[in-house]
């Protein structure tokens, strides 16, 4: 290779010589259009040249940070739906597959005996969409205003049979018979729950 042919040194970096800061403004801190910033490291000001972000970074930052946020909210949703159970009421057919199809709790105000073959129906349902059937919690109102124990436990009894094992107490809004509740709670349904499930 001829010298010709040989390149030569490339342009000279312009050298950047630090700033001198006359006394009484060593507590300032400074940055100019370009960028330099004047910091005090303690053993004297140095010349530090900080980036400023343009819009497209500060977009990409945005929109980052929004996936983040929405992927958190959405494993956190996913958690709390696996928690909470999905009680579903209805007693027409079509209504049926439903409660079979997605409920984990069937709740119906219908008599023991009708009760009875509407269950069956959404367990039957259920294998057919490959779920367990007996996942399925079926519940339903057992006790009515002005009921005498001996009503109450024939109720209970009786649904239990039809295979509900979540049997509710409403509070009545007018508060008629409601001075029986106690008694129900500290004597009848210990009883029950001995003989039933005992």
């Amino acid at each position: 290779m001829s010298r010709d042919n040989v390149p030569g040194p490339g342009p000279e970096q312009p050298r950047v010589e630090p700033e001198i800061i006359p006394p009484g403004e060593e507590s300032r801190t400074r940055v100019g259009d370009s960028g330099w910033i004047h910091l005090n490291s303690g053993s004297g000001f140095q010349r530090v040249y900080i980036a400023r972000p343009g819009l497209p970074s500060i977009i990409l930052t945005v929109l980052i940070l929004g996936l983040i946020l929405a992927i958190i909210f959405l494993v956190l949703a996913g958690i709390v739906f696996l928690w909470i159970p999905i009680l579903i009421g209805g007693t027409k057919p079509k209504m049926l597959r439903v409660i079979a199809k997605h409920a984990d709790i069937w709740d119906s105000g219908l008599e023991a005996d009708e009760y009875a073959g509407a269950l069956r129906t959404i367990r039957e349902h259920a294998a057919e969409y490959g779920r367990d059937p007996d996942s399925i919690l079926a519940s339903t109102p057992v006790w009515r205003q002005k009921m005498s124990e001996k009503e109450f436990a024939g109720r209970v009894r009786a649904f239990y049979k039809a295979g509900v094992r979540q049997m509710l107490i409403q509070h009545p809004p007018d508060r008629v018979g409601i001075e029986t509740i106690p008694g129900l709670v500290e004597r009848v349904i210990p009883e029950l729950r001995a003989e039933l499930e005992g």
